[in-house]
């Protein structure tokens, strides 16, 4: 069943002293000035993270689900209505029009809940907000969330011309190998309690 209740669902998602949603700039340019909260995503995100989605290039939904492919609702509700035994997301949003809307997420599944030690996670951002350092901060938000949750390792599958999302792995200065398949890139991540303030002061 979705809930309507953030702070509720939250308490699930993220320990105490991370409740809180914070604002940002992003980076240079001609969105320096766009406020943006990172937080928790909960069941009460489902519209706008469709229509998030709904608005999505081609080349982006190709890179981040390796095929043609745009999500259904039934699949986004599944990511916002994630257990912590099974995982956890977290949503990017600014004000438009004196509304709400999404412009990224990130989030993580468990890859066997028998021993909840690895997952393989996932981020989009908003074509329009690219190349500003919206995913680096989503990145962190979600290594956060999962050093909490006493996951060692991210497995990340994803395209090989992902560049940008590959560098923002490398940046992050945590352990990682990776290997190269079929039409895949494959990442492993050892997640760590912390990363350099420089990787997050210079994000991309």
């Amino acid at each position: 069943m979705l809930t309507s209740n953030h702070s509720a669902h939250a308490k699930n998602m993220l320990p105490a002293s991370q409740l809180q949603t914070f604002t940002m700039p992003l980076g240079n340019g001609l969105l320096s000035q766009t406020a943006v909260t990172i937080r928790p995503a909960t069941g009460a995100d489902l519209d706008m993270l469709v229509d998030l989605h709904g608005r999505l290039s081609d080349e982006t939904l190709f890179k981040r689900y390796l095929r043609p492919y745009r999500p259904t609702v039934r699949d986004i509700a599944f990511i916002v209505n994630l257990s912590q035994s099974q995982g956890a997301a977290v949503i990017a949003t600014t004000t438009s029009r004196q509304r709400e809307v999404a412009i990224g997420l990130a989030y993580y599944v468990v890859e066997d809940t028998a021993h909840p030690v690895t997952a393989e996670p996932a981020f989009v951002v908003d074509d329009w907000y690219q190349g500003q350092g919206l995913g680096t901060k989503l990145f962190e938000a979600l290594r956060q969330t999962a050093v909490a949750h006493q996951i060692k390792a991210f497995n990340a599958v994803m395209h090989p011309a992902n560049s940008s999302m590959l560098r923002i792995f490398q940046r992050s200065g945590l352990p990682l190998r990776q290997c190269r398949g079929y039409g895949e890139r494959e990442v492993h991540i050892r997640l760590k309690p912390t990363v350099s303030k420089r990787y997050l002061d210079s994000a991309v």
